[in-house]
């Protein structure tokens, strides 16, 4: 049998007054506990400081202007669309089922897009080389390639009774936005080396 020892008040005592009535204990926790809301608030306004200062440090790290910091953010948001690509659907089929990347092809997006996304960085940080020039035409070729593909396989997915999805057309605008980011940090440096401002050829830093 429970015992009602701790349900029951003395006669003449109000309910909340009495420490052992469950009345009594839940009257009285409010007072023998701390509000939690009250330390959590801290915590919570110094993760969103912290927060505050790394986007600050990150975007004061993108010292390129003009042109190149618009060529930076095409090659590296070209870069984050394709590994992203390779996460989505890219094939549906009569609406019913759809099919994404798989093996081999996920590793070559993820590949192929962290290479983007990591040479457009370096651009943002206006750290355009000779180097980096030419790793960007390559991943351009391979990219042009990928597009004509692409454009290929569209053609023969409807003649199949398939249709593109998601993954399909945000790894195409990665790509394209890629080639369009690499041909304008050409026009960038070309003007440069015009000027006389470009970098030395025997800048080999990536």
């Amino acid at each position: 049998m429970w015992s009602n020892k701790y349900l029951v008040a003395p006669a003449g005592a109000p309910p909340g007054e009495n420490p052992g009535s469950l009345q009594g204990q839940l009257a009285s926790a409010p007072e023998q506990h701390p509000n939690c809301s009250s330390l959590a608030s801290p915590i919570v306004a110094a993760v969103q400081a912290e927060s505050r200062k790394s986007a600050q440090a990150l975007w004061a790290s993108f010292s390129a202007t003009g042109r190149t910091r618009k060529a930076g953010f095409s090659i590296c948001g070209g870069g984050l669309a394709v590994v992203l690509s390779a996460f989505l659907s890219w094939v549906s089929v009569d609406g019913i089922g759809s099919t994404g990347q798989a093996g081999g092809g996920v590793i070559w997006l993820l590949l192929l897009g962290g290479l983007l996304a990591y040479f457009g960085s370096r651009i943002l940080q206006d750290r355009l080389s000779k180097a980096i020039n030419i790793a960007l035409w390559v991943l351009a070729g391979i990219s042009a390639v990928m597009i004509v593909g692409l454009f290929a396989a569209e053609s023969q997915l409807g003649d199949q009774g398939a249709q593109p999805t998601t993954g399909f057309y945000l790894a195409l605008a990665g790509f394209i936005a890629s080639v369009e980011g690499t041909m304008l940090v050409h026009s960038v440096r070309h003007k440069k080396a015009t000027a006389g401002l470009s970098p030395p050829d025997t800048d080999i830093h990536l």
